[in-house]
């Protein structure tokens, strides 16, 4: 269980982060991870859900956040935990998309070729070919 930490020490926990202080990013995160993961949860629809764990998403989050935090141009732990919140999102939606055009390649929406009819081929795929359908 995640201690709630003062908003005071939050705010001095940024500032370390901000200067490459992994450990202090790592604390002001695990504050957030339950509430990241049910956003995520919330957001993911039944299909989704079953190829995407939310707790994946939240990894993803984390990680986008350690390699921007020097990206972070506001002042006040609002806007630090708002700006987490921002890149959790884009990274939810930014999963879906590529999961949606995933769907279209569904292995279990493909269909076998019969090479039956065509002139040269006796319906069995040749290892020596070198060609595949």
């Amino acid at each position: 269980m995640v201690k709630d930490i003062p908003d005071e020490e939050l705010f001095q926990l940024i500032s370390k982060a901000r200067s490459g202080d992994e450990a202090a990013l790592g604390v002001i995160l695990d504050q957030h991870r339950d509430q990241l993961r049910r956003m995520a949860d919330k957001e993911l629809n039944e299909k989704l859900s079953a190829r995407v764990d939310a707790s994946d998403i939240v990894q993803q989050t984390f990680l986008s956040v350690c390699n921007k935090v020097d990206q972070f141009k506001g002042e006040s732990l609002q806007e630090f935990v708002a700006w987490i919140y921002e890149i959790h999102r884009h990274n939810i939606h930014d999963i879906a998309r590529e999961h949606a055009g995933a769907e279209k390649r569904d292995v279990n929406r493909e269909q076998t070729v019969n090479f039956s009819g065509i002139s040269g081929h006796g319906g069995e795929q040749s290892s020596s070919s070198g060609w595949s359908p």
